[in-house]
């Protein structure tokens, strides 16, 4: 090498060495961004330090499989690195298959340095600032050596092209992750979540992961802590729970534990000061708007000292029109208009959404937006104000109505949104069609899950308009109170408040769930609902005025415990009840007057009549029908073989299952991830002659985690259910 090339490494090396310096001085915030959720518009840049796009997946030869939706990662990219962020690419994640990928190719030289090149010309090709390697994960001995080879060769590759490298990592317990590893990361992004289901990401357990990487000698500036956007076990996004009515300040909601604004601020300075920074999974589980957790942990870093801009004075946005509460008939054309303003600056944008879906922008004033051929349903519009200085603001929201359609068979209903739960038996709008949701889905398009085995079922086009000008009624339950106990067989009032500013109020129909209960058509309106049977009832008022509009109630929540139903097949069986409650094979439940049986172990949190295969129906608690044996759950009119799953939890490496099959037949197997949108194992066998296949399968490559195990024969019939959990 001559002089000059030696001087001019010599100056590349200081420079990435000043830049790692001042990268690492930072306080990180950093977002994970899957391919398949999110809308890169709808970020909030000025409140990010780095994004991992997630998740390109490796070969075991070391190549790369095609990334998923790279029109996406390419726009990330330019808004991003315009807004002053880094972009990096996320290999691996909890899939199917990578994990063997990882240990395939990490212990072979020439798949080794084939994945290192590839890996590099990636991120040259993507203009990406590094690479983030989630490796789920390597095992003690041979593999964790193998995971230091790869690190430390792909640490030379990245870093001499001065780009990071980084790696998730379990929050605690990661011993396999040899601490050799640290001198070639520039940080480590610590999963402190999915620690068990209920109470998974607590303060303490983030406190005891900084604590555990640290102990072991990773520094401070290289330790970033991660927070979960979403709550478990049910698997519901953060703005999924805000939306059915938790808490943004609490931890927990009808059974399910998550991260509000208050412990999402304590971690962060649990992270300012003990750590180098943040990292949260994944960015379009947060809530718009005020109660965003992003934005909690952007005004904490400003109070801590960090951040950028911190003199920035944030923008001001309102919507000017349409009015709150706004009606208009399908199919409808509405213009919205925003008021924008920045003390310190000037405005760069202005976005306009509903709900979290982006509609357009504008970059001059007056800002406004045309959204034109609009179905009928209940929308949520929000403006979103950015700054010259990077500062966003999003404007309170503003609720809209757009009635009619079809005779009244869309009127009503909401459409559907992205970031909205749906369960058993709900219904939206989505282009002017009619949808009722068949079990619990979340971001599933009604228009392309319809259909047997789907999860959309389609109802009706929503057809005409009706009464464009007719203000809907108000209506509300005032009795009995949300949480309200009784003894069955109960009789049960139900009361309801109903008004109309335009007319009058014909009727108010009352309802459990999707049942019809009654109707009353004078003031005071009212129901009695006698001989109901012990359960969990979901009670809702439908008000009608004299044009036809209509307008659902909140729902109140109710539940008649002990008693029996007069018809033996309920009495004495407890009332579904959420977690700690856990329920096993065989084990029955009354919910919503009817009677369910459990097909799979450790059960929790799982609603009856959302999920067939978690739940066996038995029939309305009035109804004869009986289940039979604890071995083969059956009624009057179908049988379900079961499967048994142990030792669960399952600690080691081999879960042993017995599958009720017939003689010589084969029997599927697939293990799924609760909230899975692919089995993460896929396993086939075949029954001895005498059937009752007993069998022992490797787990081995299964991460961590509360999975549904499922079993089908040939002809796709299913054989049983089971949830497990993988410790």
């Amino acid at each position: 090498m001559t002089t000059k090339k030696w001087i001019r490494a010599g100056i590349l090396s200081c420079a990435f060495l000043i830049s790692s310096l001042l990268s690492s001085a930072q306080f990180k915030v950093i977002g994970y961004m899957p391919s398949w959720a999110g809308d890169v518009n709808a970020v909030q840049y000025s409140k990010l330090t780095h994004i991992n796009y997630a998740f390109l997946l490796p070969n075991a030869d070391g190549s790369l499989q095609a990334i998923d939706n790279s029109s996406k990662l390419s726009s990330l990219v330019s808004l991003a690195h315009a807004n002053g962020v880094k972009v990096m690419i996320s290999v691996g994640g909890w899939n199917d298959g990578n994990d063997n990928g990882f240990e395939t190719l990490a212990g072979n030289t020439t798949y080794r340095t084939n994945f290192v090149n590839n890996i590099s010309s990636f991120v040259s090709q993507y203009n990406l600032d590094g690479a983030d390697i989630d490796w789920e994960y390597p095992d003690a001995g041979t593999s964790a050596n193998n995971y230091v080879a790869l690190m430390t060769a792909l640490a030379t590759k990245l870093h001499g092209q001065g780009k990071l490298l980084t790696a998730a990592v379990v929050g605690t317990g990661g011993e396999s992750i040899l601490s050799s590893v640290f001198a070639q990361v520039d940080f480590l992004n610590l999963m402190a979540y999915d620690y068990n289901n209920y109470d998974h990401s607590t303060y303490t357990y983030a406190s005891q992961s900084i604590t555990y990487w640290k102990g072991r000698g990773l520094p401070a500036n290289k330790t970033v802590l991660g927070v979960p956007f979403y709550g478990r076990p049910s698997w519901e996004s953060y703005a999924a729970l805000i939306a059915r009515g938790a808490s943004p300040y609490a931890d927990t909601y009808s059974g399910v534990g998550y991260n509000g604004i208050t412990t999402i601020k304590s971690k962060t300075d649990l992270a300012y000061d003990q750590g180098g920074g943040i990292m949260m999974w994944e960015l379009s589980q947060d809530a718009v708007g005020t109660y965003s957790l992003l934005s909690a942990i952007h005004d904490e870093v400003i109070v801590k000292g960090g951040g950028t801009n911190p003199g920035n004075q944030s923008p001001v946005v309102s919507i000017t029109s349409p009015a709150a509460n706004a009606s208009f008939s399908a199919p409808a054309s509405i213009t919205i208009n925003a008021n924008a303003s920045d003390a310190d600056g000037s405005i760069t944008k202005v976005e306009f959404y509903n709900g979290s879906t982006k509609l357009g922008e504008d970059a001059s004033s007056p800002y406004t937006y045309s959204w034109t051929n609009v179905a009928a349903g209940s929308y949520s519009l929000i403006a979103r104000a950015t700054d010259n200085g990077g500062a966003v603001t999003t404007s309170a929201t503003i609720a809209i109505v757009v009635t009619g359609t079809g005779g009244g068979n869309c009127s009503g209903i909401a459409a559907w949104q992205a970031a909205s739960v749906y369960t058993n038996g709900m219904q939206v709008v989505y282009n002017s069609k009619l949808y009722t949701a068949k079990w619990w889905t979340q971001n599933e398009q009604p228009d392309t899950h319809t259909g047997d085995g789907q999860v959309w079922s389609y109802v009706a086009d929503c057809g005409g308009t009706t009464n464009p000008g007719n203000v809907s009624p108000v209506v509300s339950i005032s009795s009995p109170a949300g949480g309200a106990s009784f003894t069955a067989p109960a009789s049960v009032t139900i009361t309801a408040s109903a008004t109309d500013a335009d007319g009058s109020v014909a009727k108010v129909d009352f309802y459990n769930g999707s049942t019809k209960l009654g109707t009353a058509t004078a003031s005071p309106y009212s129901y009695t609902w006698g001989s109901v049977a012990a359960g969990t009832y979901s009670l809702t008022a439908i008000a009608t005025d004299n044009a036809g509009a209509t307008t659902t109630s909140g729902a109140v929540s109710i539940t008649v415990t002990g008693g029996s139903t007069g018809t033996g097949n309920c009495a004495g069986v407890p009332t579904y009840a959420v977690y700690p409650a856990i329920y096993n094979i065989g084990d029955k439940v009354v919910y919503n007057g009817y009677l369910y049986q459990s097909l799979a172990n450790s059960l929790y949190n799982v609603t009856p009549g959302t999920a067939d295969w978690w739940w066996q129906p038995l029939g309305a608690c009035s109804s004869a029908r009986v289940a039979s044996t604890a071995n083969n759950l059956v009624d009057q009119s179908t049988a379900v073989q079961t499967l048994v799953a142990y030792p669960n939890p399952v600690t080691g490496s081999t879960l042993q299952l017995q599958v009720g099959a017939a003689a010589a037949e084969k029997v599927y197997i697939e293990i799924w991830s609760v909230n899975g949108t692919s089995p993460v194992l896929h396993k086939e066998y075949t029954a001895g002659a005498k059937g009752q296949q007993l069998i022992s399968l490797d787990i081995s490559r299964v991460p961590q985690g509360t999975f549904i195990i499922k079993t089908t024969n040939a002809g796709g019939t299913r054989k049983g259910s089971a949830k497990i959990v993988r410790m």
